[in-house]
């Protein structure tokens, strides 16, 4: 890839990325379903205490995978302040996706898409990986970031409590 091509990603992405969602929109996560590691269907139910961050990302991504180690860094404490995160794999093949986070230290909620009726990560228009997205215990969408840690830096900042 050329260093033009490289910046006009890059470009495109600050582009996408917002410091908070411009139009609010709240997500409805009964409509869609999602793979667990083990195989199965599941969907997510959303807890009255917990803010959430979203991470979609995908095995051939470099910057989500490096993120990744952000996230494991932080995930305890997270977890401490009641900030649940799932990750969602756009991976085509689920078992080399199952196969990565089972030789990886992966201690959050890990989920792929692929192959499931409805894609959340299209609905909402994802374009650019690595996308958190910060939402509240009834999916309402607050924040988007590229960055783990930005997600984190903003719900802190803004001291949320789930109402």
């Amino acid at each position: 890839m050329s260093y033009n091509n490289i910046l006009l990603v890059v470009l495109m992405c600050f582009m996408n990325m917002t410091s908070d969602m411009q139009s609010k929109s709240t997500i409805n996560f009964s409509e869609y379903t999602f793979n667990t590691i083990t195989g199965e269907q599941t969907s997510i139910t959303l807890e009255d205490d917990k803010i959430y961050i979203l991470d979609f990302w995908y095995l051939e991504c470099a910057p989500c995978i490096k993120d990744h180690l952000v996230i494991a860094k932080y995930s305890d404490y997270a977890k401490k302040q009641n900030i649940e995160i799932i990750g969602i794999s756009i991976d085509r093949s689920k078992s080399k996706w199952a196969a990565y986070l089972e030789t990886h230290d992966y201690n959050w909620t890990n989920y792929n898409q692929f192959g499931t009726d409805k894609s959340l990560y299209k609905d909402l228009e994802i374009q650019f990986f690595p996308t958190y997205l910060v939402v509240n215990s009834k999916g309402d969408l607050l924040h988007k970031a590229n960055r783990f840690k930005s997600a984190l830096d903003f719900i802190e900042a803004s001291n949320f409590k789930n109402e």
